[in-house]
C-alpha cells in the first residue's frame, strides 16, 4: 500500500503541537475529551479513547488532527510559577513544583511507590538539615503525591500512589510531634 500522506511532512507543517500517546484532547466542535491511546503510523491514524461513560474508540486520520483536536492543558502545565520580577521565596508566591532555593535541596525523594517513600525517607532523616527543612520536604513530597493520585487514570499507578502518601502522611505526622516537642 502507497500512503501519500507523510508523518514526519506533517509535523513540520504544523508546527503546533505533537500528538504524543497518553495526552488529553478536546475535540473543537464537541467539546469532548479524548485521550491518544497509540499512533497507528502506517495506517496515518490516531486511535482515541473517550474518557467517562461506556469506553469509546475512535480512529482519525493524522492529517486532520489539527484542524479538529486541540491538547487539553491541565492547570499545573498552564500555571506560571512566578510573576515576572516576583522575588523568589515571596510570601504571595507558593508553588509545590518549583525549586526556590536549588542548594538546599534535598536529593532523591519520591512518591509514586511505598518502596520509593520509605528510600526517601530514610534520605530526609539521615541527610544534615534542619528539623523544619526536613518537615517542608516531608510535606511537599506528601502534597505532590496527593495531587498525583487525583490526576492518575491508571487504578495501579493509582494504587501506588496510594500506599506511598500513606507512607509519607504517617511520616508528617511523626516529625508534627517532634516539632511540638521541641516547641514543648
Amino acid at each position: 500500500m502507497i500512503h501519500l500522506f507523510n508523518y514526519k511532512d506533517f509535523l513540520n507543517e504544523s508546527k503546533k503541537f505533537e500528538p504524543k500517546e497518553g495526552r488529553w484532547y478536546i475535540h473543537k466542535r464537541s467539546g469532548q475529551t479524548w485521550q491518544l491511546n497509540w499512533l497507528d503510523t502506517e495506517d496515518d491514524e490516531a486511535v482515541m479513547i473517550k474518557s467517562g461513560g461506556r469506553p469509546l474508540t475512535k480512529r482519525i486520520k493524522l492529517k486532520n488532527f489539527h484542524r479538529n483536536w486541540e491538547e487539553k492543558m491541565f492547570e499545573a502545565e498552564k500555571r506560571i510559577a512566578r510573576k515576572p520580577g516576583q522575588p523568589a521565596k515571596s510570601d504571595k508566591h507558593s508553588d509545590l513544583y518549583t525549586d526556590e532555593d536549588p542548594k538546599g535541596t534535598i536529593h532523591g525523594l519520591g512518591f509514586k511507590d511505598a518502596e520509593t517513600a520509605n528510600k526517601s525517607i530514610d534520605i530526609i532523616k539521615k541527610v544534615n538539615r534542619t528539623h523544619a527543612h526536613k518537615v517542608q520536604a516531608t510535606l511537599v513530597m506528601q502534597q505532590r503525591g496527593k495531587v498525583a493520585i487525583e490526576r492518575t487514570k491508571d487504578p495501579e499507578k493509582k494504587k501506588n500512589l496510594k500506599a506511598a502518601n500513606k507512607i509519607w502522611t504517617a511520616f508528617l505526622e511523626e516529625m508534627k510531634k517532634k516539632t511540638k516537642e521541641k516547641n514543648g
